[in-house]
This record gives structure tokens, C-alpha cells and sequence, in this order.
């Protein structure tokens, strides 16, 4: 009797531990795969949301969205100027930047100027605008250029002498809410301008009040009286005042701007002030510029498109290929979030980023095509063992993978040259002046250098995500179920 307690209790235990380790191992397994999918998971929504946090009026960007991707312009060349903070220890705040954009945005608009592009930088406080090469100097380009980051000051006072810090004022610039600049030449090249300033309800109601003490100051004393007008602390105007100004509209006169100042005043008055001064340094390098773009609209409709083609074919690959294709779709997801890292600059730290341009859009979806080609390669590889009934799902997986490892590794291969060279071709300055000599355009070069920008962050994605990620992902599936219908064998 006590032999066969014994045996019994052994023959419990031991199959009490064989269930628990097959158990475990497959928890385990089932856990690896979770955590594998959840990474890419994250990835992706980090590389395409980004993380942002706020402590009071500040807020600070841990990683870059999408929304910092910078798209290029719709145009063949382009002219780029860049504005920088004049204090280089200055380091302004999002909200600022913000600021500064839409004054930037009110000024060009007022301008005249409709194509365009205009790129925050929240790390350093720049504004990198991009204008069509065409676009001509009707407005005065080189002017505007000089003086689109600058601050200026504006001032209304009964006083013949001003300072800012002392002197009384009737209002300012932050009380005008449009102003209308027309000027004409007289006799002799005198540039006559005039201003007729409209301004919002708090500077109406401080000019009627002023405009209503110089009418009694004139009753009293019968001397003419006059409100002169202040720009950067000259005097450039003035107007005669006869009645008590209610409306809230006041026209000034002058002689002393010529028709740059002219167009300066127009601008600044209509735009607002900047919340820091912003200077533009010339340099041959960033003026011109030579890319193959479809400008913000098109990329992210285009973008969008290619999504969604995307996703549909990964569904296919799914049904067709069950847990391969599954683990294609997660590869790609935490590949497409490496990719938006080099992009939006945040893994590159130089705050720029890449242009999304019609070539980095390119480059982005050739990394991706590639991962779900190797996924629908090993898919169709195992697939085919699976049909042969005498093959199980360990040597479909197995004898599939080792099938296709190898061209998998030579597509690596080749795409990575060719990344590396289309980068070469987009940095070195010899090829466009080569082309240029024997007569051919150079406005591919640019983009070859997008393209390659991204194929080269691309390449590691690929690595990480199309060649290792994708199998392991594969081989933990095979050690939690061995059904072969979700390895795209037939149903029985």
C-alpha cells in the first residue's frame, strides 16, 4: 500500500512540473511577445505624437511630433533665410516662439507674400523662411529680408522730444489694429507718405481724450496743436489736430521716411510686435537651394494615402500569413517610429531635423515596402513547407526562415549602399558644379541627399526591426502555439 501512495504521489508531482514548466515556458514565451509588440507600439506613438510636459507657463518637449516635421516648399529653387535671437544666451519659451511665428506669418501676408514656408525651431529660437526663387523684388525683398526679425516702437505724444522710458504717450503701437500707408513724390523726389492708423477700443478712448484737451488748450491760447508721431525714437510725422477725435482713426503726414521706411512702418504696424529681436545673416550656403518638393499640403496628403495603403496591405499580409504577417505589421510600426526620430531631429539633437520632402517621403515608404516584402517573403516561404503534410510548424518556421535569411541580408546590403550614396550625392558640392558644366540641372541633388537622409536611419530600422525583431517575434509564436493554420497553412 505504501508502494502505490508513493507511486502516486510521484506520478502527481511529476506531472504537476511538467505542466508548470510547459506552462511557463509558454508564458514566458506569450510575455516576450507582448513586450516585443508593446515597444514597437510605443515607439511608434512616441516618434509620431510625441511627448510633451507643462510646469506652469512653461512647456518643454521631451520628443518631437510629427508636427515638427518640416516640409519643404512647392518649387524647383528656393531662397532661405534664416533668423536667430540677437542675444545668443537668450533662450525663449515655446509660447515665444509662437509668438514670433505669427508675427512673422501677419508680416509676410502684408507684404504681399503668399508662397512660402516657414520653420520653427523650439530648441533655439530660430525661424528659417523659404521664398520661391522667382519671386522678384517688386515689395523690396532686400529690405524686407533685413528687417522682418527686427522690433520696432511706435509712439503718439504731444511732446517735441520723446523718450520711452519718461515721456508721456497718448498710444502705442499695441493699441493699433490695422494701418493703411499710402505715399506719392512731389516736386523735387520729396516722398510724401500718409498713415492712417485705426486703433482698438483702449487706444480710441485715450486718443478722444487727448485730441479733447488740445481743443480746449487751442480755445484758451489760439496756438495750433499738433500730436507728433515717434518710430524706433525719430520723429516721423505728424498730424494737425482740429477736432476732438472720437473714431478711433487718425492719419499722420510725413516727409521723413523715405519709401523703405515707408514699407518697414506698414509692416511692423500691421503684424504686431515680435517678444524678441531676430537678426539674418547672409550666407551663401542657406540662400539657395535646390529640391524636388511637393510643399506641406500634398506631402501630408500623400503621406496619408500611402498609410493607409500600408495598413491595408499589412491586414492582407494578416489574413494571408497569419502570425508572420502579424509580426511584419508590429516590425513596421517600430520602424516607421525610429524613422520620425531622425526626422523631427530628435535622435540627429540638431534641431532641425530632415525636410519632409517628396524624396524623404520616398525613402519612407521604400523602408517600409521592404518590411513588408520580407515578411510576405518568409510568410509565403513557410507557407509553401506547410502544404506538405509530413512538415510541422517547427520545421515549416525553421527550414522557411533559413530559406530566405540570406536575400533578406543581400536586400540589406544593397539598400544600404545605396543610401549611403545617395546621401554622398546629396552633400558633395563637385557633383552639382560637374553637372552643371556639361550642361545638366542639379536640382536633383538636394533630394538625393533627403532620400538618402532617411534611408540611412531606414537601414537601422531595417536591422532592428525587418531582420531581428520580425523573427523573433516569429520563433516565440512557435513556442506558444504550433496551430499551422496561423502560419498561413490550410485549414483541415
Amino acid at each position: 500500500m505504501k508502494r502505490v501512495v508513493k507511486a502516486i504521489g510521484r506520478s502527481i508531482a511529476w506531472l504537476f512540473k511538467t505542466i508548470f514548466k510547459t506552462h511557463a515556458k509558454q508564458t514566458i514565451r506569450s510575455l516576450g511577445i507582448a513586450l516585443i509588440a508593446a515597444i514597437c507600439v510605443v515607439i511608434f506613438i512616441l516618434g509620431f505624437f510625441g511627448v510633451t510636459t507643462k510646469y506652469g507657463d512653461v512647456t518643454t518637449t521631451v520628443v518631437k511630433s510629427h508636427e515638427s516635421v518640416r516640409y519643404d516648399i512647392d518649387m524647383a529653387k528656393s531662397l532661405k533665410f534664416i533668423y536667430t535671437p540677437v542675444d545668443e544666451d537668450f533662450v525663449p519659451t515655446k509660447e515665444e516662439v509662437d509668438k514670433a511665428r505669427e508675427v512673422f506669418e501677419k508680416r509676410l501676408e502684408k507684404t504681399g507674400i503668399e508662397t512660402y514656408d516657414l520653420y520653427s525651431d523650439y530648441t533655439t529660437g530660430a525661424l528659417e523662411l523659404t521664398l520661391p526663387y522667382d519671386i522678384g523684388d517688386s515689395f523690396g525683398l532686400g529690405y524686407f529680408v533685413d528687417n522682418l526679425g527686427a522690433t520696432s516702437e511706435f509712439y503718439a505724444s504731444t511732446f517735441d522730444s520723446f523718450d520711452a522710458s519718461n515721456t508721456p504717450y497718448i498710444f502705442s503701437d499695441k493699441n493699433v489694429t490695422s494701418a493703411k500707408v499710402d505715399f506719392r513724390y512731389l516736386f523735387g523726389n520729396t516722398l510724401q507718405s500718409t498713415v492712417t492708423i485705426t486703433l482698438d477700443s483702449e487706444g480710441r478712448k485715450d486718443l478722444k481724450t487727448s485730441t479733447k484737451a488740445l481743443m480746449e488748450a487751442k480755445a484758451d491760447t489760439g496756438d495750433a496743436q499738433v500730436i507728433n508721431f515717434w518710430f524706433n525714437g525719430n520723429r516721423i510725422g505728424t498730424a494737425s489736430i482740429t477736432e476732438t477725435i472720437g473714431t478711433g482713426r487718425i492719419t499722420l503726414n510725413s516727409y521723413e521716411l523715405d519709401e523703405g521706411g515707408v514699407r518697414m512702418l506698414s509692416m511692423h504696424l500691421n503684424s504686431g510686435q515680435l517678444p524678441y529681436e531676430m537678426e539674418y545673416t547672409a550666407s551663401s550656403s542657406n540662400v539657395i537651394e535646390y529640391s524636388a518638393a511637393m510643399g506641406e499640403t500634398p506631402s501630408k496628403t500623400v503621406g496619408i494615402a500611402l498609410m493607409c495603403a500600408f495598413a491595408a496591405i499589412f491586414l492582407f499580409a494578416i489574413a494571408r500569413y497569419g502570425v508572420v504577417g502579424f509580426s511584419g505589421a508590429v516590425s513596421a510600426l517600430g520602424a516607421s517610429g525610429i524613422i520620425m526620430y531622425f526626422i523631427t531631429g530628435f535622435f540627429t539633437g540638431i534641431g532641425a531635423g530632415i525636410v519632409g520632402s517628396l524624396a524623404s517621403l520616398a525613402a519612407f515608404a521604400l523602408v517600409l515596402f521592404i518590411i513588408i516584402e520580407t515578411a510576405m517573403r518568409d510568410g509565403a516561404a513557410i507557407k509553401s513547407l506547410l502544404a506538405d503534410p509530413a512538415n510541422g510548424v517547427d520545421k515549416a518556421v525553421s527550414v522557411g526562415l533559413r530559406s530566405t535569411v540570406w536575400k533578406t541580408v543581400r536586400v540589406y546590403f544593397v539598400m544600404l549602399i545605396v543610401a549611403v550614396l545617395t546621401v554622398l550625392c546629396g552633400r558633395v558640392g563637385t557633383i552639382a558644379s560637374a553637372l552643371k558644366l556639361i550642361g545638366l540641372p542639379n536640382t536633383g541633388i538636394t533630394a538625393l541627399g533627403a532620400f538618402g537622409a532617411v534611408m540611412l536611419p531606414g537601414m537601422l530600422a531595417l536591422l532592428l526591426f525587418a531582420i531581428l525583431t520580425q523573427r523573433a517575434l516569429i520563433a516565440l509564436f512557435v513556442g506558444v502555439t504550433k496551430n499551422p493554420v496561423l502560419y498561413g497553412g490550410a485549414r483541415k
